[in-house]
This record gives structure tokens, sequence and C-alpha cells, in this order.
């Protein structure tokens, strides 16, 4: 289980935060250390990669502790941890049994890459931003191998345990915030006009249009000293990621996805869609993402088990199709 706080000073290109961790061993081995994946030290000065990225120096690490124990960077013996490229290797006080848990806590800044991860997340101009792969997580423990531990050198596949969250995101209060789960204060981030629209998107079987251009720096409410607190919850995912933009068309409807809970009556996830005025081809994406989304719910004989799917769309510098849960960022395909 993870719970996330994270603050991001746009302006900067800075994102702050700190991950708390609540880890089950499920294996029947006894873990003498914890593996994290810290993917944004690929962008780190005399980083190994296979492609050319920005640099950016990486994850800043202010505090790394384990089950309520400040660990020390480094060193032979004793608690500590060690920052190996893209891992992170934590040697808590005791080793974790079976069927026991952990507590890890973080505290983390990067500089946000504009085109991080070998695209996979980043910012386009000074109005979309979207965070992938951006914070500490947990690195699998299998039967396999034990810890999937190899390094990330710009481009690669690799795989993450399920996992319930909770993120609270801080940023300046004309930004608009989605992302993987359900914000879970929507009367206090969103205006009373785009909460209207949004409930009857969830009720129409066609494209509402939530947030317009008119709408754009007053889609949201205003916050103490000018900032909003999003909280976001997501369970049984493998990762979240979320985009903040302020200068995105946003549009949603419902899809039919069979009896999710057997019933006997029809079950809907809402379609969304983000994009901007210089993407003409996104005018029916949402129309796109209910049919993909009815269709393989039916094809499958598994009905999409989340809230919602989300295409984002992101220009040339970011995307090119990568897909999270609930959420896809695709770029490069626009005009």
């Amino acid at each position: 289980d993870y719970k996330i706080r994270a603050r991001v000073i746009p302006e900067q290109k800075r994102l702050e935060g700190r991950v708390g961790i609540s880890y089950r061993n499920n294996s029947p081995d006894t873990l003498r250390t914890l593996r994290v994946s810290l993917l944004q030290n690929v962008h780190g000065k005399g980083a190994m990669r296979v492609v050319q990225m920005e640099v950016t120096e990486g994850y800043q690490l202010n505090s790394v502790i384990a089950n309520g124990e400040r660990l020390v960077q480094g060193g032979r013996s004793g608690p500590r941890y060690v920052v190996n490229a893209t891992n992170l290797v934590i040697f808590p006080a005791k080793p974790i049994a079976p069927k026991a848990s952990a507590t890890l806590e973080i505290d983390f800044a990067y500089k946000v890459p504009q085109a991080g991860i070998s695209g996979r997340m980043g910012y386009d101009t000074d109005s979309l931003f979207y965070f992938a792969y951006w914070y500490p997580q947990m690195l699998v423990f299998n039967d396999v191998v034990g810890w999937q531990d190899e390094p990330f050198f710009g481009i690669a596949e690799f795989y993450s345990d399920f996992a319930n969250y909770e993120y609270t995101i801080e940023m300046p209060d004309d930004w608009l915030l989605h992302g993987t789960g359900v914000v879970q204060n929507p009367k206090e981030t969103y205006s009373d006009d785009v909460v209207k629209r949004l409930a009857l998107a969830e009720k129409s079987d066609t494209t509402v249009r939530i947030v317009g251009p008119e709408d754009f720096g007053k889609a949201t409410k205003k916050g103490p000293n000018g900032w909003l607190t999003w909280r976001i919850k997501a369970d049984n995912v493998r990762d979240v990621a979320w985009l903040a933009t302020r200068s995105s068309i946003w549009e949603g409807a419902r899809t039919p996805v069979g009896d999710r809970n057997k019933d006997g009556k029809t079950d809907f996830a809402m379609c969304y869609s983000f994009w901007r005025t210089t993407a003409p081809r996104w005018t029916r994406s949402v129309e796109y993402t209910q049919k993909s989304i009815k269709f393989l719910s039916e094809f499958t004989d598994v009905s999409y088990p989340w809230p919602h799917m989300t295409a984002v769309e992101a220009d040339k510098i970011i995307g090119g199709g990568m897909e999270y849960p609930m959420m896809t960022l695709i770029g490069g395909y626009n005009n």
C-alpha cells in the first residue's frame, strides 16, 4: 500500500514528495533487503543510458526510514541504504520474515525532465505535465529470480506488484489534475460548473464537454495562497500516473462494460479525453475510447474493471503511445 504526498512547482519544473509504503512479504523467503525502483536516476549525471536523455541529476533522497528507523547511506553493516543506479537497496535492522510486513518512508525530490524516462512522462510547453514513474516504487520479488532489480538504461519493459494507492498532490490553483483512480475531493477542487458537467457526463452515452477553452483558468476553485490540494485514490492497480493541465479540453462519456458484479445489470466505465485545440484529430477521441473499452470487454468476456479510461494528448515531446492503469499518454499523432 502506498500513501504519497507531493508538491509540484511548475516554474521550477520540480517535484518534492514523500512516500509511505507498507510492504507485505507474501513469499516463503526471508527478505534481508528491500528493493525500490528509482527510475528518475536514469537522468542522473554519469548514469548509464542506451539513449540520449536530459541530465537532471535524478533523485535527491532527503531521508530513508525503514520500520521507523532512519537509515544512513552506505557502509557495510547495520541498517542502511545504498543507491545502485536506478535501484535503492535497503538493509532494515531485522529481516522481513514470510507473511510479515515492513514500512518504508522516503522523502525525495527531483527536477522534472521534459521527455522523461524515454518520453514516457514529462511536460509539453508550460501548460501540460504528465507524471509517470514519479515516485519511489517497490520492485517485484518473484519465484523465478527473486528481486527483479536489473537497472533501467532507458529502453526496457518492466512490471510491478498490484497495490492500493492514496496520493495527494499540491499545485497552483490554475492547474487541473486528473489521474489513475478517483478524485476524493471534487467539490474542493473543480469549479461548480465543472462538477455539474462531470455529473452529466457520468450519465451520458454521448460526449459531454466538461472543460472547454472558455474555462481555461477558471475550471478549478481558488485555493489558500494560490494552491490547491488534490486527493486521489486507486485500489488494486500496478501503478498510478496523472496529468496537470491548464490548456486541455476535457470531454467524457460512459460506455457499457458488461455485468461486473453479476447482479444482472449493465455496468459502465467512464471514458475521458484531454486534448488541446492544436490537435484537431482528437475531436472524436472519447468516442474511440468508448468503442475500444466496450469491444474489449465483450470480446474477452472480462469487464473493464476500473472506473475510467482516459486518453491524454501530448503533441510530439512526450508520449508516442504509453499505457498506465486508467491513463494512456499519446503524442506525435496530432496533425
